[in-house]
């Protein structure tokens, strides 16, 4: 295998960009990685919100779960929600810890599998039916090579006590929307959780 086969992919990427490579008709395969450990029932969760994306034109589109961990506890759950997708999500164990050696596998993960865009999401977050169309939508138009989107704070079923709702509010308030500049502003500050 060329070990050098991984740079040349990115560079190939990065260098359709910057020769004025026009992506709105291009066929893109995107993997949407997902990073765990030991968070089963919010797993379970962002998988279901992935199930029901709506999918942007001419991409093919898969899934990857990243556990993060010392052994396997994650796969059953995993395996649990493989029938809500057309193909079942693929499953990688990366024992050692850290997020960076999590998000450094799911690179190696989408280069082995040629992909063209590799998106993040983590296990505590689900995702708006249109999160996807939004994302590779906004690299068709602008060319960036990192994105992010907004995070929302979403309330608890359950009833709060009133200090979980102050903590709550707090959250919300750190997580509206924001007025942001025109792109290409460098002032433009907003809370990111995805990356492109």
């Amino acid at each position: 295998m060329d070990r050098h086969r991984p740079q040349a992919k990115a560079a190939r990427s990065c260098d359709r960009l910057a020769d004025g490579f026009s992506s709105q008709n291009l066929h893109l395969t995107l993997l949407v990685a997902v990073l765990t450990r030991r968070r089963p029932h919010m797993l379970v969760a962002l998988m279901h919100s992935l199930a029901k994306l709506q999918l942007p034109d001419n991409c093919s589109v898969s899934y990857l779960v990243v556990e993060n961990d010392t052994e396997q506890r994650v796969l059953d759950a995993v395996q649990a929600v493989a029938p809500l997708f057309p193909a079942p999500p693929l499953y990688v164990h990366e024992d050692e810890p850290g997020i960076p050696f999590g998000r450094n596998r799911a690179v190696r993960e989408a280069i082995a599998r040629d992909c063209d865009l590799l998106l993040f999401v983590d296990d505590d977050e689900e995702v708006a039916e249109d999160w996807l169309v939004h994302m590779v939508a906004a690299y068709r138009t602008t060319g960036a090579v990192l994105l992010g989107g907004p995070l929302r704070a979403q309330a608890p079923k359950s009833k709060l006590s009133l200090a979980q709702r102050k903590m709550f509010e707090n959250i919300q308030a750190f997580t509206k929307p924001r007025k942001t500049e025109p792109i290409g502003t460098v002032k433009t500050a907003t809370a990111a959780k995805f990356a492109l």
